[in-house]
């Protein structure tokens, strides 16, 4: 598990599901191979892990979403997110995907993120993240978490 992610968890996440989400993440893709290729098998506890941020609402407290909206465009996400505070010169990224665990420049994140039908984390620094839940009908909902240092 990355420092990032263990940081978000530490700073976000509700503490009766910290070490669960803790112990989840940590495990990483299985990468196996056979007959001179690479086959990446998802780990199950990860994946189960960034399933629960469909529900975000069950795991962070409701007074760090500091924004929650269907119709957030890439450039108000941009906006919202330089205007709330200190960033990092990476932002990183947690998904069910292959951008999973790489860090990537803030606009570039949250083209990946909003490109990403499943669930998507972008870890933005110490205090804000881009949380988009999976698209099944419609727009999928999207928060920016904030907290205060």
């Amino acid at each position: 598990m990355k420092e990032e992610e263990y940081n978000f968890i530490k700073r976000f996440v509700d503490k009766r599901m910290r070490d669960r989400m803790i112990m989840e993440l940590a495990h990483e893709s299985d990468i196996e191979k056979k007959h001179g290729k690479e086959y990446v098998y998802r780990n199950r506890y990860r994946y189960k892990a960034i399933q629960r941020f469909n529900s975000i609402r069950t795991i962070i407290p409701s007074n760090f979403i500091y924004l929650a909206t269907q119709d957030l465009t890439e450039q108000e996400a941009e906006k919202a997110i330089r205007g709330s505070g200190d960033l990092y010169a990476r932002a990183h990224m947690i998904c069910d995907d292959p951008a999973d665990g790489k860090d990537f420049s803030l606009r570039e994140g949250i083209s990946v993120l909003y490109n990403n039908y499943g669930t998507s984390i972008l870890i933005c620094g110490e205090n804000i993240a881009l949380v988009k839940e999976e698209a099944c009908y419609g727009a999928p909902m999207k928060y920016i978490l904030f907290r205060k240092s």
